[in-house]
């Protein structure tokens, strides 16, 4: 037991300190700060405030409320599959409990790997959009006609906009 909790104690610490690492400008905060000055909300009535307003930018946007329903859903399998799993496991397999420990904890390890993977560097913007590397961009380049160079450059300026 106790080198499992040594791990999972590792990969705590792993995730608070790339937490750390986040340099995001919230001005959210200040704007926040200076449209509540001459309310008299108590806490409670602020923070109900704060959910009905995040309700409301959900609602308005179509693509994020699909997102937020998909994950609303895959969290219901998911605590499902939890419960399913472990009795499972314990029933079939000696130690049974530590292999799905080790197996869970496998899953988180490899979603930070392939978080860190997947977001390391920053892409110009363009690429972003169009979901290309700059040497996936170079390969394009060279196999391209004039013709299509042209019908790309129109593409990058509408995503652009």
């Amino acid at each position: 037991m106790g080198p499992l909790l040594m791990i999972n104690a590792v990969c705590f610490l792993v995730a608070a300190t790339l937490e750390t690492r986040i340099r995001a400008e919230e001005k959210y905060i200040e704007k926040q700060k200076k449209s509540i000055e001459g309310e008299d909300l108590s806490k409670v009535s602020r923070v109900l405030v704060d959910i009905k307003e995040g309700f409301r930018y959900l609602f308005s946007e179509k693509g994020l409320m699909a997102i937020a329903i998909y994950f609303l859903f895959s969290s219901m399998a998911g605590g499902a599959s939890n419960v399913i799993c472990l009795p499972y496991f314990k029933g079939n397999f000696e130690n049974g409990e530590y292999l799905r420990s080790v197996e869970s904890g496998t899953e988180q390890n490899y979603n930070m790997i392939d978080g860190v993977a997947n977001n390391r560097g920053s892409k110009p913007t363009i690429m972003k959009q169009a979901g290309k590397t700059p040497v996936e961009e170079n390969a394009v380049e060279k196999k391209t006609t004039p013709r299509q160079k042209n019908h790309l450059k129109e593409r990058q300026s509408v995503l652009q906009r």
